[in-house]
């Protein structure tokens, strides 16, 4: 199976959890670990079938993130024949046709858009449309499925912060 993972600059710390999450995973199965590179052409790249590929992006511009998702990113993900996209920052679009799952952050039910910068704005607008076409959603709480409506809430599931292995109990 090849997982395409979308990750953006500056994602947030729930972004990075999952991030983690999948890249120990990926480790444990045995997958490959790959980034995406635009430089090298497709037939170069060498996916393997058990893949996990990181696709990052760096932009924030708006008119930049709407070209990337309408245009560029379903044009890799066709080339690369993703089997699932996962994207970190919330973001799905209709154009991709690989099944998709979403990584809702905290930012994403924040009442002050004022304090979200251009990649956050631009998945705040886009969540409510991203959740309709996604067939799962990582939530970081139990409690935020109920911001959500009945058919999204049968999508969502809780995947919490926890500590990583670098932290240990002490007696």
């Amino acid at each position: 199976m090849r997982i395409a993972v979308i990750e953006h600059a500056g994602s947030g710390d729930y972004a990075e959890y999952i991030f983690s999450v999948i890249d120990e995973k990926a480790k444990q199965n045995d997958y490959q670990i790959k980034t995406w590179s635009n430089s090298v052409p497709v037939s170069q790249q060498r996916i393997g079938n058990d893949a996990v590929v990181y696709i990052y992006i760096e932009s924030t511009s708006t008119i930049l993130l709407n070209w990337l998702y309408r245009v560029k990113i379903p044009s890799i993900l066709k080339k690369m024949k993703a089997d699932v996209v996962v994207d970190l920052n919330g973001i799905a679009s209709d154009k991709i046709k690989a099944p998709q799952l979403i990584a809702a952050a905290p930012f994403l039910f924040n009442k002050n858009v004022k304090n979200l910068d251009g990649v956050e704005k631009f998945a705040f607008k886009n969540f409510q449309h991203s959740l309709q076409i996604v067939e799962n959603i990582l939530l970081y709480s139990e409690k935020r499925k109920d911001d959500l409506s009945g058919i999204v809430k049968e999508k969502s599931h809780a995947v919490p912060f926890t500590a990583t292995v670098v932290f240990k109990k002490f007696e």
